[in-house]
């Protein structure tokens, strides 16, 4: 195992899955389950199975959440993290829409400076601004 991940992923497998708002959204057996519901959860993505490690709201956009998450091959036991915490990087990953599912970026130190400096930008326009550089 990877040396990030701080829980195993459950038996649940997302049948959708989401981004809303600046939060992911997803679809269990037909139960609508959102950010907190979602921890645990798995989910396939094109070649790999990701899992919701955690979620919390970001500090410094309402309504946004961030994620830890994991990955691995299908045939494979062993997790890791999809954005390592390191001295460039804090860990966490935000979730945006992508054409097909929920893309992750990954928070760097200057993407939390370039977030803290976006006042009163929506979610979307400071993503916009911090993640294109």
């Amino acid at each position: 195992m990877g040396g990030e991940t701080t829980r195993a992923a459950r038996a649940e497998v997302l049948d959708v899955i989401a981004v809303e708002g600046g939060r992911l959204t997803g679809n269990a057996d037909g139960r609508e389950l959102d950010t907190g519901d979602l921890v645990g959860t798995t989910f396939l993505d094109g070649l790999f199975v990701y899992s919701i490690v955690d979620a919390v709201k970001d500090p410094l956009l309402p309504g946004v959440w961030r994620y830890r998450i994991t990955w691995r091959a299908p045939d494979s036991r062993a997790w890791s993290a999809v954005c390592r915490n390191s001295r460039g990087s804090t860990g966490w990953a935000y979730a945006l829409p992508g054409t097909d599912g929920p893309r992750f970026v990954c928070e760097d130190t200057a993407m939390a400076q370039c977030l803290a400096g976006a006042g009163r930008l929506s979610p979307q326009a400071a993503f916009d601004r911090c993640i294109s550089g």
